[in-house]
């Protein structure tokens, strides 16, 4: 299948993460008709749980880490996302947007073990990033840490050294926590704020279905578009499913 025109409709099923980042990425290339859909309104419901959000894009917190032992091609990605984030930081602050509070807080990351040496995992990690990454048995681990912007505490959680406890670990400089909620309500600003009127917002619209179309004479199918459960249907050449959990639920029936 050929890859879709800039002018072709594009049809995004899941408000989420991974939605409202495809939406954006969209927009960005220059994509003219963006649609998203979510069963859930999440301008009036703000992607809290509080209001019946039940994705797990809903969550207040998430953790973040760039530490993945061998799997250097996760590093890389976390790595580069970092950046975005750290730049998503400055925005928000700069615009003052939901009070100009951080979306990344960069708290580290801690993996602690009681075996008598590191995990194959962590000492992997150590090596393929070697500048965000520190034995918390280093010497110069607290000072490692306070040059990252980090507490003392940080190389130390619970006091263990002071009272005696061994345990084995290394801290991830680059790790911490999103605000995973708000992430999500500011990826949906950049969405109306990019795109303009190539954006459209369909949140608080189920998707019933996929519409399928069969060729006889070769047995093949595709999806052409998708059915809301208010009865409308809304046609495009991509229709891309990114409801987590959920996707099962039309999936088969594209089969």
């Amino acid at each position: 299948m050929p890859p879709p025109s800039k002018k072709d409709k594009v049809i995004i099923v899941g408000a989420g993460v991974y939605g409202l980042s495809t939406a954006l990425s969209f927009l960005k290339d220059g994509f003219e008709d963006v649609h998203l859909f979510d069963k859930n309104d999440y301008t009036s419901q703000s992607y809290s749980w509080f209001k019946g959000c039940d994705s797990a894009s809903s969550d207040m917190n998430k953790i973040f880490r760039s530490s993945y032992g061998d799997k250097t091609h996760y590093q890389k990605m976390s790595l580069a996302s970092r950046d975005v984030f750290l730049e998503w930081n400055r925005m928000i602050a700069e615009e003052g947007f939901e009070g100009g509070e951080p979306v990344y807080i960069n708290s580290g990351n801690v993996h602690l073990t009681d075996q008598h040496e590191l995990p194959d995992f962590e000492r992997e990690t150590l090596e393929n990033m070697p500048d965000g990454t520190i034995d918390i048995n280093d010497p110069r681990a607290t000072e490692k840490a306070l040059k990252k912007g980090l507490s003392e505490d940080s190389v130390d959680p619970f006091l263990c050294k002071s009272r005696g406890i061994k345990l084995q670990g290394i801290l991830d400089t680059t790790g911490g926590t999103m605000v995973a909620d708000k992430m999500c309500r500011w990826v949906l600003h950049l969405c109306a704020r990019t795109g303009g009127s190539r954006f459209k917002s369909h949140l608080g619209t189920e998707v019933q279905e996929l519409l399928v179309e069969y060729n006889q004479s070769t047995g093949s199918k595709k999806c052409v578009g998708i059915k809301t459960k208010d009865g409308n249907c809304h046609f495009s050449k991509l229709v891309i499913c990114l409801m987590g959990a959920w996707t099962a639920l039309i999936r088969p029936r594209s089969r």
